[in-house]
């Protein structure tokens, strides 16, 4: 009667053990784009007491039938500013954002959201959805 019990528990414990509420995540090759960040520092005058620095953000998308209006990205649970569109090559196109963490310039710095990384966009029917981005480029700290 023990081992049955105890076969029993081991069993359910297994099972238990193994069930996971959370879908399988993707494999880094399925994220449909190729993302890199920069981080940015603006170096003061010598007579200035101007600082300001930020991360860049680019998304190189491949497909120009992948069509997507971006309202932000997040990074390192900042939100972006609005991003811009460019055309960049024969059959894609880039998403630039900006994260501002400290400027002397601007009242307005990015907001800090409790988020992952993410690209948030409007799809055709005009429903905000987003991305995940599981993997960036980084790319050597700029210095203006």
């Amino acid at each position: 009667m023990k081992i049955k019990i105890i076969f029993a528990l081991l069993f359910t414990t297994t099972l238990l053990g193994c069930k996971s509420s959370q879908p399988p995540e993707e494999s880094l090759s399925d994220q449909p784009f190729e993302v890199t960040v920069q981080h940015w520092f603006a170096n003061p005058d010598a007579d200035s007491n101007f600082t300001e620095r930020g991360t860049d953000l680019i998304i190189k998308i491949e497909n120009s039938d992948f069509s997507i209006t971006p309202e932000y990205l997040i990074f390192s649970e900042r939100k972006s500013f609005p991003p811009m569109i460019t055309p960049s090559d024969d059959n894609s196109y880039q998403i630039e954002a900006r994260i501002i963490l400290e400027s002397s310039r601007f009242m307005e710095t990015s907001e800090r959201v409790n988020q992952s990384s993410r690209l948030v966009f409007s799809n055709s029917d005009g429903e905000k959805t987003y991305i995940l981005i599981r993997q960036w480029e980084t790319l050597p700290n700029r210095y203006d």
